[in-house]
């Protein structure tokens, strides 16, 4: 228990702080919602009804016109400065708006997004498979104390002949398996692991994919969904660096837990191979193990977590297109994950500091 408190402090601790990087730093940086803005710029200004063309800024965006944030924003900023400086004549202002064009934000590939965010969904789907079937197993335990460690000699032979033949030690008569447990210890189990990695996940998830459809670069993208599934990873990193040697050996050992299930004869057995696997459904079972239910379930999960962001983050335009809501510097800095999962604004200025220019 005390590697499972430092794990979930190191898991929570790296989510509120990419929560503070995506959700509070990018307010005061100025920085909208990326949502679809220039997906269907390309080569020409004129997009031909498509929807997507413009950016943040207002205009068509062209390949030759995208850049990143950073650069995107001072360029603005070198464009205000100069109608701050300059005389404020009507002629120097057309001159400096013909002559600087400061460009536009927008995404470089709106499939190679969605592909990053499969890609992550594909790391963090088994850490979600993994706590489900710790609450069936929990679920199907006999709620009673039992031993989970025995010493066990097989009746075919004496330790001595064992050991010489076989070259085997003592630990190899040792036998770890899964037995009952107390309901006291299964509720224990279910709070303090069960539904702390559960909400992990659904943390991790909602913030990991706010950061990867927030990325506009294309090399960015793939970064980043390949460094998020770290944070899924870091049970397994602190168990193999810091779980004793003694612990890694008795979990290797440890022998998977069977359901017990009623005697059955040669006769019955055969009746039963016969009805699941010859009956007349078995055309039905064969398809269903085509199904491929993984994939399935990951591409559920990654809709899940789009739609999310989309209906939090963006609004729909007349053309179709999705761009960023109106956006609102925070009053506070740290990060409020229950906002943020629930979509309550925390504390924001009343002003906005960008909303979407008209055409």
């Amino acid at each position: 228990y005390m590697f499972l408190a430092l794990n979930i402090g190191l898991q929570t601790f790296l989510i509120a702080m990419i929560g503070e990087e995506v959700v509070n730093w990018g307010g005061y940086a100025s920085k909208m919602h990326l949502c679809d803005f220039a997906a269907g710029a390309g080569l020409e200004a004129d997009c031909g009804g498509r929807p997507n063309c413009m950016g943040p800024g207002g205009t068509n965006a062209t390949a030759a016109r995208l850049y990143e944030f950073d650069i995107w924003s001072l360029r603005i900023f070198m464009k205000q400065s100069l109608e701050t400086v300059l005389p404020h004549s009507r002629f120097v202002m057309e001159e400096v708006d013909q002559q600087v064009d400061p460009g536009e934000w927008g995404m470089n590939s709106f499939y190679c997004r969605i592909v990053c965010c499969f890609v992550f969904m594909m790391g963090m789907i088994d850490d979600l498979g993994d706590s489900l079937n710790i609450m069936r197993l929990m679920w199907r335990l006999p709620n009673i104390g039992a031993h989970w460690i025995r010493y066990e000699v097989p009746g075919w032979g004496s330790k001595e002949h064992m050991k010489k033949v076989h070259g085997w030690d003592e630990m190899e008569f040792v036998k770890v398996k899964i037995a009952g447990m107390p309901v006291r210890w299964k509720v224990l189990n279910l709070c303090v692991v069960i539904l702390p990695k559960l909400a992990l996940w659904f943390f991790v998830g909602s913030l990991g994919f706010q950061m990867l459809m927030e990325t506009a670069g294309i090399v960015n993208s793939i970064m980043n969904a390949l460094a998020l599934t770290l944070i899924c990873e870091m049970d397994e990193m602190c168990f193999d660096a810091l779980s004793a040697n003694m612990t890694k050996d008795l979990m290797e050992r440890l022998e998977r837990f069977e359901i017990e299930t009623e005697d059955e004869n040669d006769e019955k057995l055969l009746d039963r191979f016969d009805s699941e696997e010859l009956g007349s459904c078995k055309q039905l079972n064969f398809l269903w193990t085509l199904v491929p239910v993984r994939l399935i379930r990951v591409v559920l999960c990654m809709v899940l977590f789009v739609v999310k962001y989309y209906v939090t983050n963006c609004m729909q335009q007349a053309d179709g297109g999705y761009v960023s809501v109106p956006m609102y510097a925070p009053r506070d800095l740290r990060f409020h994950p229950m906002h943020f999962l629930t979509g309550v604004a925390q504390e924001l200025n009343e002003k906005p500091y960008w909303v979407m220019p008209d055409e």
